[in-house]
């Protein structure tokens, strides 16, 4: 959704804006009763007609980037830390996933990335993704700010199904059930 930041005086109602757009977002998607990061993938690749890469990067990369996606028309790849935690990972893929359902456009030097290099997004060294890609600037904007929201509704989702809570290695599942 692109804002009129005129239009967003505080960031109060900005909030508000991007909470109401990730729950519309939400309440869209047929997302079914038990959901795993798999599932939530496959529904992503679904709704977007797309297909979807996710490249753990190196841990020797820079720290500051958690995350980060590139796409086409037809193809994205998602890097996150290969050393994230199972939470910090479903946290990290589910906020890339909400720039792809709401769409938002990508920002930087590059601009679109024709389609015709979809497959060679897959063969890209995560560390040259990262370093001329994928660095976001600006952590406040209301694309940033509806992503952070909607990956929180489905972060919950996830980690609130009880497929995930099974095979969550901690005894939270077990405790509170």
């Amino acid at each position: 959704m692109n804002w009129d930041r005129a239009a967003v005086p505080t960031k109060s109602k900005a909030f508000r804006c991007a909470k109401q757009a990730a729950k519309r977002r939400l309440q869209q998607m047929s997302l079914p009763q038990e959901l795993s990061l798999e599932t939530l993938q496959s529904v992503v690749e679904r709704e977007r007609n797309i297909g979807i890469t996710l490249r753990p990067a190196d841990p020797t990369d820079d720290r500051l980037i958690t995350g980060s996606v590139l796409f086409t028309d037809s193809h994205a790849v998602i890097t996150y830390p290969r050393d994230a935690s199972p939470h910090r990972k479903i946290k990290i893929l589910c906020h890339e996933f909400a720039h792809l359902l709401f769409a938002h456009e990508q920002l930087g030097p590059v601009g679109r990335v024709p389609d015709d290099m979809a497959r060679m997004l897959e063969l890209l060294d995560p560390e040259m993704i990262q370093a001329q890609l994928l660095r976001r600037r600006c952590f406040d904007s209301p694309d940033e700010l509806e992503a952070e929201v909607l990956a929180d509704l489905l972060s919950v989702r996830l980690t609130w199904s009880s497929a995930l809570r099974a095979a969550t290695p901690d005894s939270f599942g077990r405790v509170f059930g």
